[in-house]
């Protein structure tokens, strides 16, 4: 298909009315023609802006949904050439059929990790959590970075990473958290790392023995606590409540190897740690020599007040290891994390990271430097903090108006999630698959629930990637498909 005609072959199927944005429909459509062989192996399509035009789309949609189609393997980008679909992209029962693994093949191990991947495919339907708005990242600007270290070969960015990554990217990190969070570090702490999983997997590695403990919050991410059985380490869950991780002294008196915390904005509950329960924790890592793992996935969204200072700042013996990603406040599939750890470990953890990953992407670190220094992170945040803030504001808002004194939400004004749970007793599977029908996306709560116990479950909702005007039209297919439920329990 030439690519003048790509345009015209999807843009009478684009649904300018539907909750779905424009972004999915065009990685959908585009995905389509691929997997149905219309756009064959090694074809090349119009550029972003020139389909972007042609369709009627901002050119920031058109480069969002190449991104994604990039990220699955769909599509490969040629400096200077242009996007061609790969010689061999993937189809529908080519997936089918690599799923399809005798199980004696797998270990107990690889049969534990793969349990935990349902879900990280989707990327379509209303309230889909922890994904930002990738439409609104500067692409011209990171593109304009990337190339000026890609198209030319720099000695220093063409080998393996050295220590814990490009010094540059790693000096800029610590100017910007001593500021931002109130981290206190030199570049000599700072690793980076490809991903918060992998900083984890590191830890786990080298701080852990078989049969060690470690203390999560319940609820949590699901990672964690995967991570730490297919290592073969025993995860105790303490309960979470409106002031944070609820450490006990039965807790602290099973001596854990680390406790994992998400004290600025607790994962997925919303809470933050109070001061009396953060002096504590602090104080009990000196005593009983055990390491705080805090997790700052998202502190930088907050928007009705300065983000809590970081636990890290607090720590002056040396027991806190400070985790932050990219993924929330640029897009996932950057996949760049970094992490602070104490002097004392410094030494250890890069030695380690070495070993193990041999990380790299140096061109990807160095223009990752200059987004930094350059200002271009932080103009990036003045931006969107108020977008995410009038969406937050309009889904609970509603809420409220759809559900009434039926639910309840979580707290907080910030990041890109709120919980909901119902008063009263509600049939959420059928609820779910009800919602699913009409494109509303829900992730049960009961899928970061990590304790054999009682447990009030609900859903999490993502707005980060829904726009505002979308918001009201799929609450309101949440409510019909709620209303449904009620019906058909009364039947």
């Amino acid at each position: 298909m030439l690519p003048s005609l790509i345009g015209e072959r999807i843009q009478d199927q684009l649904d300018r009315s539907s909750a779905i944005s424009l972004q999915q429909q065009l990685y959908r459509l585009l995905r389509s023609l691929i997997e149905d062989g219309t756009l064959r192996p090694s074809s090349r399509l119009p550029s972003t802006r020139s389909l972007a035009s042609q369709i009627g789309v901002s050119r920031i949609t058109a480069v969002a949904a190449f991104d994604m189609l990039t990220a699955d393997g769909y599509l490969v980008g040629n400096i200077g050439s242009g996007t061609f679909v790969v010689e061999r992209p993937p189809t529908r029962s080519a997936v089918s059929a690599a799923l399809v693994i005798a199980p004696d093949e797998i270990s107990l191990r690889g049969r534990l990790i793969m349990s935990g991947a349902s879900g990280l495919q989707e990327r379509e339907g209303a309230f889909l959590p922890g994904v930002p708005d990738v439409a609104e990242f500067p692409y011209s600007t990171w593109q304009r970075l990337q190339t000026q270290y890609l198209g030319k070969y720099l000695s220093q960015l063409s080998g393996y990473a050295n220590g814990g990554g490009y010094l540059p990217l790693r000096r800029s990190l610590a100017d910007y958290l001593r500021v931002a969070r109130g981290v206190r570090c030199t570049p000599d702490q700072v690793l980076i790392t490809m991903g918060t999983q992998q900083s984890l997997d590191l830890i786990l590695r080298l701080l852990t023995d078989f049969n060690d403990q470690v203390c999560i919050e319940n609820p949590s991410h699901w990672a964690s606590a995967l991570m730490l059985k297919s290592l073969g380490v025993r995860s105790i869950a303490v309960p979470v409540d409106h002031e944070g991780i609820a450490m006990s002294d039965e807790h602290f008196a099973m001596n854990p190897k680390l406790v994992f915390v998400t004290p600025s904005h607790q994962f997925p509950m919303g809470s933050i740690l109070s001061t009396a329960r953060r002096e504590r924790l602090l104080q009990e890592a000196e005593r009983r020599n055990f390491w705080i793992v805090e997790d700052d996935y998202d502190s930088e969204l907050r928007y009705d007040a300065a983000p809590t200072p970081s636990l890290q700042g607090a720590d002056r013996a040396g027991r806190v290891i400070y985790l932050g990603t990219f993924s929330k406040v640029m897009y996932p599939g950057l996949r760049m994390s970094y992490m602070v750890v104490p002097p004392s470990l410094s030494e250890s953890m890069v030695k380690g990271l070495l070993s193990l990953y041999r990380p790299g992407h140096l061109p990807l670190q160095a223009a990752l430097a200059d987004f930094i220094n350059d200002g271009h992170l932080t103009r990036h945040l003045i931006n969107v903090r108020p977008l995410y803030a009038s969406r937050q504001a309009e889904l609970r808002k509603c809420l409220v108006e759809a559900f009434g004194a039926d639910i309840l939400l979580s707290g907080g004004f910030a990041g890109l999630h709120l919980t909901v749970r119902f008063k009263d007793f509600l049939d959420l599977d059928l609820l779910q698959a009800e919602s699913s029908r009409r494109d509303v996306l829900l992730r049960r709560l009961s899928a970061f629930n990590h304790s054999a116990g009682p447990f009030d479950d609900g859903f999490v909702l993502g707005y980060g990637a829904l726009n505002k005007v979308d918001i009201s039209s799929a609450v309101t297919r949440f409510h019909q498909a709620y209303l449904y439920v009620k019906s058909a329990n009364r039947r």
